[in-house]
């Protein structure tokens, strides 16, 4: 069995919060228009400090001296995008509508109080629903995740907005081919809000620490910290009727800052998509300055390989060299692979 990549549990902020220094991309953010010629040319001039920017800008968000704490004293109000990730079985999604996969109200305000013990009680939680699958994560745009995180987080009210700039950033560029019956990635996804500070996570609490969790054959969940374990039974009873399916539900990770969730989540992804299937060659084709095509020759699976859209914006130019290197690992192409699959 491989070993799923290690989490970040001590006790952090967001780490691209460093990186929220640009005006031109803030008030790109704040007017919905990311067409100015200087952010075209700031993503040429230097790459991984600008994708850095572009992840602080679109996944934090800071109103300052909007609201009073409980001095009555004016402060900022500091949120930030978090994202769960989930790896379910084929079976549990599949004559779903589009592969939806969503929880009951009651469902998701429980897993927003694990989520807000994560915070150590300093955060306001919000969590959308409904998740989305990597495919959906894959295929929107910096504004679309500004945009969810001013709606989920309530800061809206305190940005202003041109009317004249429409709200639509939906984007379906991206399509990944996957054997029909591959487990599907989704996450579930949240803001946290805090005053005076940046929200902070912390795994390492008392209650939550890493246990043996015994599962049923072909789940790989492994050892885990027990707010995963929570969220894996409120997730086995929305979906699973009793001793018919807990074996639907292959992983359940750390809730994350979406600055490294969304690469968490890829390479466990990976890493079960390859002990299914086994993984040959591999290339990755640039299409644009911040997207690219990742095609695996698949050996042992009715479909000879499978692509999956990867995001510099999303991952960042570190991380998705990260991405590669775990594929190239998975492969058993060492060096020699992530030659083959560099994007330079």
């Amino acid at each position: 069995m491989t070993t799923l990549p290690s989490k970040m549990t001590l006790p952090h902020f967001p780490q691209t919060i460093a990186y929220r220094d640009s005006v031109i991309l803030e008030r790109a953010m704040c007017r919905r228009d990311m067409s100015c010629p200087e952010l075209v040319a700031a993503s040429q001039r230097h790459p991984e400090t600008y994708f850095q920017q572009l992840q602080a800008h679109a996944y934090c968000v800071s109103s300052a001296q909007v609201q009073e704490d409980s001095n009555g004293a004016l402060c900022s109000r500091n949120g930030t995008l978090v994202m769960w990730p989930v790896i379910v079985d084929s079976p549990l999604v599949t004559g779903r509508a589009d592969r939806a996969f969503g929880m009951s109200t009651e469902a998701s305000l429980h897993i927003a109080s694990l989520l807000r013990d994560a915070t150590l009680g300093q955060s306001i939680v919000g969590l959308m629903t409904d998740f989305l699958d990597y495919n959906q994560v894959a295929g929107k745009e910096p504004l679309f995740y500004r945009q969810l995180l001013e709606q989920i987080a309530g800061h809206r009210e305190h940005i202003l907005i041109p009317e004249s700039k429409p709200e639509s950033t939906f984007v379906s560029r991206f399509v990944s081919a996957l054997p029909g019956d591959a487990p599907m990635l989704y996450f579930k996804v949240g803001a946290l809000v805090r005053l005076h500070k940046w929200p902070e996570l912390d795994t390492r609490l008392p209650y939550l620490q890493p246990q043996c969790v015994a599962t049923e054959p072909g789940t790989n969940f492994g050892s885990m910290s027990r707010l995963a374990e929570q969220f894996a039974a409120t997730l086995r009873s929305e979906f699973c009727a009793p001793n018919s399916c807990p074996s639907r539900i292959l992983y359940v990770g750390e809730p994350e800052f979406a600055e490294t969730a969304i690469e968490s989540g890829l390479t466990s992804w990976l890493t079960l998509l390859y002990e299914r299937y086994q993984f040959g060659a591999w290339d990755v084709t640039p299409h644009a300055t911040d997207s690219a095509q990742l095609r695996i020759a698949l050996l042992d699976a009715s479909t000879a390989e499978m692509n999956l859209p990867l995001r510099t914006f999303q991952l960042g130019v570190n991380g998705l060299e990260r991405v590669l290197a775990h594929v190239a690992i998975l492969a058993g192409l060492g060096a020699t692979g992530i030659e083959r699959g560099s994007l330079q």
